[in-house]
């Protein structure tokens, strides 16, 4: 939905506006965060190259020919290199000024990540540990968010227009045509582990922005604390927790702001969101200061790494996807029943006589059972005896109870067949009773 708006923010449709309007990134944001990236890996490759090009200029007389062979091979690598980043910053200048391409291909790969990376498989139907051991794959992140996004993508590949005949999202990818096009120099090569690393990774990213956007900041407020205790309950495990790491609190506000970080600032920029987060450096710097002052042998971990925050993350990012999950499916219930009430009562009170197959083949909810039972409009005399006591909800229900007595029956059973032997008699002169 909006996803016109995304891609082109001049987009003159109205655009609907979601609680976590702050955490909406769009595709020319995002040409930005490419160009960006591209722009200092130019510089990290510049400044390789500068630096082996000077220890060659200041040992030349010191070194073998041997030596000096290897360090100019070395320097081609980096020349190399660096030409393939001064090229991936002009492309990606020509992407900012065209997002819906910028988004073309950036779905395109990330399928030909998926498809390369092998199944996705989920193994959390077999009982608590094979869920336990499905939580724990993907680095904590579990398959149902790798899921999650397959579908996200199919839905943009159909926006884009991205599709081949069959419907399904095409993978190709500027390597497919390095024959046809021997300009294109390869950058690196991704093996299936690489692959699926990520993909884990940008559905991680994807997800956990999608339900911030759907919810904002005071309903996650709400669902941070659910998700910790679900991820606790589910036996998850933070390898490298910090110590002065506050999840104790109801409020779990480290988890929370840790989230929001990384939706600012991506695991690149997450030296500086530690920087900038001033409760999160306060504690670090009196943490290692105590440390020293006490010359502990055996130190906690104080700083947060990449690594560790990346499976707290997972964890967290996987436990408010199953949130989320069940409430889409208590809202989808609530609809489909509200919409069945409203036909009700336009329909006079016979909004139950509808087909039940119609709305089952709608994706509708399940015709309850008593639909099949209704009694007719003409009034019917209900047999009760005293002992049988009735209350009010009852007598509102679409069946009758009646009791019958056996020995009354079985006489009532025998008149009528004396008065059908009778009647017949009557009929005809010729048979005797």
């Amino acid at each position: 939905e909006d996803w016109e708006v995304l891609v082109d923010p001049q987009c003159c449709q109205e655009q609907t506006v979601h609680p976590g309007e702050e955490f909406v990134i769009n595709w020319y944001r995002m040409g930005g965060v490419v160009l960006n990236a591209a722009t200092v890996w130019q510089e990290i490759a510049s400044k390789n190259l500068q630096h082996k090009m000077r220890h060659l200029d200041s040992n030349m007389s010191s070194l073998s020919e041997v030596q000096v062979e290897e360090l100019k091979q070395e320097i081609r690598q980096l020349q190399s290199d660096l030409d393939r980043k001064l090229q991936a910053i002009a492309d990606a200048r020509q992407l900012r000024t065209d997002p819906h391409q910028l988004a073309r291909k950036s779905i395109m790969m990330l399928e030909a990540l998926r498809r390369l990376m092998g199944p996705v498989e989920n193994r959390g139907k077999g009982g608590p540990k094979k869920m336990k051991s499905s939580n724990q794959s993907e680095n904590g992140l579990g398959p149902r968010v790798l899921q999650w996004c397959s579908k996200d993508m199919n839905r943009w590949a159909h926006s884009l227009n991205i599709v081949d005949e069959t419907g399904r999202c095409i993978s190709s990818t500027a390597s497919d045509y390095i024959e046809d096009l021997p300009a294109i120099n390869l950058a690196a090569f991704f093996d299936r582990k690489a692959c699926r690393t990520i993909f884990s990774q940008v559905a991680q990213q994807t997800r956990l922005r999608s339900i911030f956007i759907k919810n904002g900041t005071d309903e996650m407020m709400k669902m941070m604390p659910k998700a910790l205790k679900n991820s606790q309950n589910n036996g998850d495990e933070w390898e490298g927790r910090p110590g002065w790491w506050r999840d104790a609190d109801d409020s779990c506000q480290d988890d929370f702001d840790l989230s929001c970080g990384i939706l600012d600032f991506g695991y690149s920029g997450f030296d500086e969101m530690v920087k900038q987060n001033s409760s999160f450096r306060k504690r670090i710097e009196q943490e290692e200061k105590a440390q020293e002052e006490f010359e502990k042998t055996t130190k906690l971990c104080t700083a947060i790494t990449r690594a560790s925050a990346q499976q707290r993350v997972n964890h967290l990012t996987r436990e408010l996807s199953s949130l989320e999950d069940s409430a889409d499916v208590m809202r989808l219930v609530s609809e489909r029943a509200h919409k069945h009430a409203t036909l009700g009562e336009k329909m006079g009170g016979h909004g139950s006589d509808v087909s039940g197959s119609k709305r089952l083949s709608s994706g509708g909810v399940q015709t309850g059972i008593d639909a099949f039972f209704k009694s007719s409009q003409t009034n019917k005399a209900k047999v009760s005896t005293p002992s049988s006591k009735v209350s009010d909800e009852e007598c509102d229900s679409d069946f009758e109870i009646i009791e019958v007595d056996k020995t009354s029956s079985c006489k009532n059973l025998d008149s009528d067949a004396a008065g059908k032997r009778k009647l017949e008699t009557s009929g005809s002169g010729d048979v005797s009773a």
